[in-house]
């Protein structure tokens, strides 16, 4: 901050512009725990500063990895996003079907170092019955039976009904198999999405073979594309999906069932166009035009910087400079908030200084000519009265030579020279001496 407060000051002071100031970008987070169970919800809190403020035009990203270093989720902060003093909160949904394991996650700004922190995650497993809780099963019959002190009454035997086919016995040790249950349907794991930029023509991935992979931002976007052999799946866009644009994934089973679904936010990688820049003279102190709304406007010359400002958000632009030499090429470009340069728009600095009067040497009533010196590769004109009676070209020296008939005595020429940019110096009066 320092740094910067010192370069205003100087160019206050001085008109001295300063180089480029490079923002300090400084970024931290932490989730809640470190250890989850699928399902739960993974929180995320943490910070980006720029210069000590609000992280601004820094894109923050935050990406889930598993051990094998592929992605999972992901998703960017916008600067709407992004609280006054800097923080930055998050949830991520820990799938059911993701597997156990260590995971990494990163975060990301421009300008500044990534922040990596491991957490891992486990399946949930049911409990184990209680092995002193007999529901559900046959007692263990008591091997000393006591005897009923009361006698049993015998009934009387029933008339015969006939021959009774025997059951026979199970086979000693053999547990009749109980009536088949269907295995219960599973839904499919969430789909593992590679990084999406608002220039990509294809969405691809990997996810379980045989299922069919569908993206929606839950609005009007709808794609699907089937998972080949080997569980990938690219998917082709018939235009680019514009930066910021949240997306969600998920896989569907032949039996309808979906995966968990994951959200990723389309990373901004698209350059603003060029500045359109307006006209710009030796005489002019500052340069103007149009660019992307809230973008960085850089202007150079050469290899030296003149001056850096943003647009405001109309894309309306005005830099203070110093006064440009004629005919010097200045190079305009927009750096938008991501960090995407566009190209550069060339400008040249126009010629709108008018040249200074020629110094004209002694013409006296012999003299067949007028010279002297004016700026090197001016046209000089030499007037008599209101007539123009000659012209010339000043060599690359600064002297001219015109022809002119000899003149009377007292007789008052003016000379001016015009330059190459079409600026009419002021004239130089000579008086015809004798």
């Amino acid at each position: 901050m320092k740094r910067l407060v010192l370069a205003i000051i100087m160019m206050l002071v001085f008109g001295y512009v300063a180089p480029a100031y490079a923002a300090e970008v400084t970024i931290d987070f932490n989730t809640d725990k470190e250890k989850y169970v699928t399902g739960e919800k993974i929180t995320v809190t943490g910070k980006v500063l720029k210069d000590g403020a609000k992280g601004t035009g820094t894109s923050p990203a935050l990406s889930l990895y598993n051990s094998s270093k592929q992605l999972i989720q992901s998703y960017q902060w916008d600067d709407t996003n992004i609280d006054s003093d800097g923080s930055i909160k998050t949830t991520i949904t820990v799938g059911k079907k993701m597997e156990t394991g260590d995971y990494t996650l990163r975060l990301t700004a421009k300008g500044a170092k990534m922040q990596e922190r491991k957490i891992s995650i486990s399946t949930t497993v049911d409990p184990e019955p209680n092995p002193g809780d007999n529901s559900g099963t046959n007692p263990t019959p008591d091997p000393t039976p006591t005897p009923d002190p009361t006698p049993t009454p015998v009934p009387k035997p029933e008339p015969n009904p006939g021959p009774v086919t025997p059951t026979p016995d199970p086979e000693p040790g053999h547990t009749p198999d109980p009536s088949p249950n269907p295995s219960t349907p599973t839904a499919p794991e969430a789909p593992k999405v590679n990084n999406v930029t608002s220039e990509s023509l294809m969405i691809t991935g990997s996810a379980p073979k045989g299922t069919r992979v569908e993206i929606t931002d839950k609005h009007k976007l709808t794609l699907k594309g089937n998972t080949s052999d080997k569980g990938t799946f690219s998917i082709k866009l018939a235009n680019k999906i514009k930066a910021g644009t949240v997306l969600y994934v998920k896989a569907v089973n032949a039996g309808g069932l979906a995966s968990p679904t994951v959200k990723l936010t389309v990373i901004d990688k698209t350059a603003p166009s060029a500045p359109s820049v307006k006209s710009i003279s030796d005489k002019d102190s500052k340069i103007t035009g149009k660019s992307e709304a809230n973008a960085k406007i850089i202007v150079t010359a050469g290899s030296k910087q003149l001056a850096a400002k943003s647009a405001d958000k109309k894309g309306s632009f005005s830099l203070p400079i110093k006064k440009q030499k004629a005919g010097t090429i200045l190079l305009v470009k927009a750096v938008d908030q991501a960090g995407n340069v566009s190209k550069g728009t060339k400008v040249k600095v126009v010629d709108k200084t008018p040249p200074s009067a020629p110094k004209v040497d002694k013409v006296t009533v012999k003299s067949t000519k007028v010279t002297g010196k004016a700026e090197a590769g001016a046209k000089v004109y030499v007037k008599i009265g209101s007539k123009i009676v000659a012209t010339a070209t000043v060599n690359r020296n600064g002297n001219f030579s015109v022809k002119i008939k000899k003149q009377k005595v007292k007789t008052s020429i003016y000379v001016y020279v015009e330059d190459k940019a079409g600026n009419k110096g002021k004239s130089a009066k000579t008086t015809v001496k004798k």
